[in-house]
């Protein structure tokens, strides 16, 4: 990642806006989220188990974030939401 800008812009917030907290930062020194994996599937014992199927409308998904985070993570929280509508 160069000089602390998103390369995929478009699609990291609504309609490709400017981030509110500016484009600074230097990878794996700031924290960032580094993935986000949506898969159909369960949790089973607190793991997730995979279905191998499409995730699909009533049906259940879990999420995995892959994070960087200063020190042990204390101070550090990333939010994920679920809506029925993501406009």
């Amino acid at each position: 990642m160069t000089s602390g800008n998103e390369p995929n812009l478009s699609n990291t917030n609504s309609n490709g806006n400017t981030c509110t907290d500016g484009n600074s930062g230097s990878y794996h020194s700031d924290e960032s989220i580094d993935q986000i994996t949506v898969t159909a599937g369960d949790i089973e014992s607190g793991v997730p188990v995979p279905s191998g199927d499409f995730i699909t409308e009533g049906g259940r998904a879990y999420v995995t974030v892959k994070l960087w985070c200063w020190g042990t993570g204390a101070s550090d929280t990333a939010d994920i939401y679920l809506t029925q509508d993501a406009s």
